[in-house]
């Protein structure tokens, strides 16, 4: 585990390649329009004219049905007007050739809405104002040894811990094109991931989608366009769009520009760590590295794993409010009075002068696109640690080919290697466990209800005794501790402390900047004034086959002093 700041690499910003790469914008537009224009131009003209079709059609559908403010204010003119000029080419003789243009025409469209910017001037400032504001969420007001409110950024750096292969990484970002693929939970990470790349691994900034929603806020628009992240419009399904969202990632790390993909696409609603790929811009990780060596060149593209442990999610409870209404449909029932916006400004400025967290990153093994392991140098291994040319996996017969199949196979393959590594690699928060034993016994007291009655209960209907909560704790952690020497998973540092300390520890931690606390301890009972918040941070851990210690904890007789 470290806590220390890395020197950066490259210490000039504007040396950096997602600098070089937006130093001149409209040559990114136009290399994005020129590769999707031309995996398109293979395609039969009826395939063009039905892809025509379907896109002008899903996008009048979007705008009637789904506005945002975001979007420009003639779009349904724009798109009617495209439909009736494709009405009239019908009739041409170069038909073809007319709805050709067209393409060309929307495919510019899509380009200038994806292609993001990078300013180096911003970026600088956008670091003073981001260690600011994460000093506020991470430190107290008042920390010990720093007459500053909310301390120092030595102190913040001491609150933003990192581990795993930080100097393999750091080695790989020199021999190649590097991907961070992490697990997804708030609206932060993109934010702190990059604020984490940049001030502690020293690593300059990657490229990362931003959903469209988010440019609805001018304050943040005016941050997120400059500070190279990409937009998302998750509304668009349509064969152009899609195509154009994949060209851009495709291009990007074909021109060495370094990238944050999320795996599962959004956000994980239930607080549970991904368990299935996504695989539309996640397969343009192969097909970059096909692309170069198709054109001769050795350079490579590095797939990091990594997963991110946090205390508390700002936005918890709306999205295992979504979650639930997802799965439980007519089952789950919203209250009206069921909200979690923090309450007053009072009681938030109250938090955040009062609370402080710690945020936890593990940058797992370094592979290849293929999933093998890849060492210091970025030279590849079979299991049997026999090297291997990335260049083999695109021949068929001796020669370099494009296969569509072969290529989704590999996707899958590498797939599941990140699955696998957020399970193995994910490190067990000691706030995760006392929300998964609470919540757990919970149900074990309520054996006749669902989930959706257990969290219609009434607080007062919830509660444990001390003595068998901290008998379970513990029980929980020696079981957690048993894993971790298999290999299954990775504690924090809190779990080598006694119980009670560890309880107290990680009650501190969990869910600290909500109205309402997921759990407590008053006179000698423990508590939760929000069973849902509860249930989403007893999610974490969901997938060890850890719920039979909890029950089996139970009926052991426990001593009492």
């Amino acid at each position: 585990m470290s806590t220390k700041n890395h020197p950066h690499i490259i210490e000039n910003v504007e040396d950096w390649p997602i600098s070089q790469f937006y130093k001149n914008r409209q040559r990114v537009v136009g290399l994005m329009n020129e590769y999707t224009y031309n995996k398109f131009a293979s395609l039969s003209p009826e395939e063009i004219e039905s892809a025509l079709a379907s896109t002008v059609y899903q996008e009048k559908i979007r705008v009637k049905t789904n506005p945002w403010k975001v979007d420009p204010t003639n779009e349904y003119q724009y798109w009617k007007k495209l439909e009736s000029r494709i009405k009239k080419n019908s009739n041409k003789e170069d038909k073809h050739e007319r709805n050709l243009i067209i393409l060309k025409k929307i495919i510019n469209r899509y380009s200038e809405e994806i292609a993001g910017n990078f300013m180096p001037k911003t970026f600088l400032f956008a670091r003073k104002i981001l260690t600011s504001f994460f000093k506020r969420i991470y430190n107290k007001g008042r920390e010990k040894g720093s007459w500053r409110p909310w301390g120092t950024r030595r102190m913040l750096t001491d609150k933003i811990k990192c581990y795993g292969e930080i100097e393999k990484l750091r080695s790989l970002y020199q021999k190649g094109t590097v991907v961070i693929v992490p697990n997804h939970y708030s609206n932060l990470d993109s934010i702190l991931m990059g604020y984490v790349i940049d001030s502690k691994i020293g690593i300059p900034a990657f490229s990362y989608g931003a959903g469209l929603n988010l440019y609805d806020v001018e304050l943040v628009a005016y941050f997120i366009n400059r500070l190279g992240a990409y937009k998302l419009d998750r509304r668009k399904k349509n064969p152009v769009y899609l195509s154009s969202l994949k060209t851009f990632s495709a291009v990007s790390l074909l021109e060495g520009v370094n990238s944050i993909f999320y795996p599962g696409g959004t956000r994980s609603r239930s607080g549970e760590f991904e368990k299935k790929i996504k695989y539309g811009l996640f397969g343009t990780m192969v097909e970059a590295q096909r692309n170069l060596c198709q054109r001769g060149s050795d350079k490579k593209i590095f797939v990091v794993p990594m997963t991110v442990g946090y205390h508390f999610t700002l936005e918890a409870k709306s999205l295992i409010q979504q979650h639930l209404a997802k799965e439980g449909k007519e089952k789950f029932i919203k209250d009206s009075r069921d909200k979690d916006g923090g309450g007053s400004l009072l009681n938030f400025v109250k938090k955040m002068w009062s609370k402080d967290s710690e945020v936890l990153f593990n940058f797992g093994a370094p592979m290849d696109v293929f999933g093998n392991e890849v060492d210091g140098e970025g030279r590849s291994y079979d299991k049997r640690q026999r090297e291997l040319h990335v260049a083999d996996y695109f021949k068929l017969q001796g020669e370099l080919t494009k296969d569509e199949q072969r290529e989704y196979k590999y996707t899958s393959i590498l797939g599941s290697k990140i699955l696998k590594a957020f399970k193995t690699e994910h490190i067990i928060l000691g706030s995760h466990v006392l929300a998964f034993v609470a919540f757990e016994i919970f149900k074990l007291e309520n054996k006749n209800l669902d989930i959706y009655s257990l969290l219609r209960l009434p607080s007062t209907d919830l509660e444990i005794a001390y003595e068998p909560f901290v008998h379970t704790v513990g029980e929980m952690m020696e079981l957690i501790k048993e894993k971790e020497r298999a290999g299954l998973l990775i504690c924090e540092e809190s779990f080598t402390l006694e119980v009670e300390a560890f309880i107290t520890r990680s009650l501190h931690y969990l869910g600290g900047y909500h109205k309402k606390r997921p759990l407590k301890i008053s006179k000698g009972v423990v508590q939760t004034e929000d069973s849902k918040l509860l249930y989403y941070y007893h999610n974490r851990i969901v997938g060890y086959d850890l719920t039979s210690t909890v029950k089996s904890s139970l009926a052991e007789p426990v001593a009492t002093a």
